[in-house]
């Protein structure tokens, strides 16, 4: 995943992650799912996925509203139903005015 610095409130950076797979041939819809610092959890839908696999994705209003580490894992679903969690990776996000 390559990002700049992302803080609490941040609306409008694009997130990209390298899944090493391909994404596009025999897959029905690919999401990220993302674990919050808190516990809770939630899936945001890419703007764009690649037969390279490459899943980028804008954060929305409230996407990153919490300080602290994110577990972030696409999951890509196959035409024939199967589901596949790809890697997940560990994100800061950090506090407004934090200093890092």
């Amino acid at each position: 995943m390559t990002n700049p610095t992302i803080y609490v409130g941040t609306v409008g950076a694009t997130i990209s992650i390298l899944s090493y797979a391909d994404l596009v041939t025999g897959v029905a819809s690919v999401v990220i799912t993302v674990r919050k610092p808190d516990g809770t959890t939630a899936t945001w839908t890419p703007d764009s996925v690649t037969e390279a696999g490459v899943i980028t994705y804008t954060l929305s209003a409230g996407d990153v509203d919490i300080a602290g580490t994110y577990g972030i894992q696409p999951v890509a679903t196959m035409d024939d139903g199967d589901v596949w969690p790809l890697g997940a990776a560990e994100w800061t996000v950090y506090a407004r005015f934090e200093v890092v």
